[in-house]
């Protein structure tokens, strides 16, 4: 019973000082809570980001209070898991989101082509240096994607990937005009209803 207390105790506490107490003196379920309080403050969650389970560190890119110096701690984590979750927030600076890119973890990458705030210089890295057709896929619809990626997109063998790349509204008039030489049919009517008349 006095644990259910802490536990609740925790979930609804306000003081700072308090909660990061907590976070050094608890156990997992304790630490669990106190990620999810929306009063923890940036040097709570930094102290977290040494917490010894990876469930909690997950847990921290989503956090209101997350500071640079949090994510930049969490950017140096050997979890993958938690590399994913700093990969998924749209927070995220850039330069954390583009030293991700060199991950070669694969759903690492994955979250990245799925972040809508991943940047051009990083789904360049990722086009680059992958073959995974899920990920190009992602690559090809998102709209950071610079000219060069879709250009190169546009001409890959998976057929989901380049009318992917027809259907994305940021793709370019002359990438378009190039595709409506493509052998496949239903592509080249994408791409010829997208070119103005």
């Amino acid at each position: 019973m006095a644990r259910q207390i802490d536990v609740q105790f925790a979930s609804e506490c306000e003081l700072p000082d308090v909660l990061n107490y907590l976070a050094r003196t608890g156990d997992e379920e304790m630490q669990q809570v106190i990620v999810h309080n929306p009063n923890t403050n940036a040097i709570t969650l930094l102290y977290l980001t040494c917490s010894p389970y990876t469930s909690i560190r997950c847990q921290i890119p989503f956090h209101d209070n997350v500071t640079d110096e949090v994510v930049e701690k969490l950017a140096k984590d050997i979890a993958p898991e938690v590399l994913v979750s700093l990969a998924m927030v749209s927070t995220t600076p850039e330069d954390i989101l583009e030293s991700l890119a060199h991950n070669t973890n694969r759903v690492v990458r994955y979250a990245l082509t799925r972040n809508s705030s991943t940047p051009e210089s990083a789904l360049e890295i990722i086009a680059d240096s992958e073959s995974s057709s899920m990920i190009l896929l992602n690559i090809a619809k998102h709209r950071n994607a610079s000219h060069k990626t879709l250009e190169k997109l546009s001409q890959v063998h998976q057929h989901s990937i380049r009318i992917a790349v027809a259907r994305n509204l940021y793709t370019p008039l002359y990438i378009l005009q190039e595709m409506i030489n493509d052998p496949a049919k239903d592509i080249v009517d994408i791409a010829t209803s997208r070119i103005p008349n």
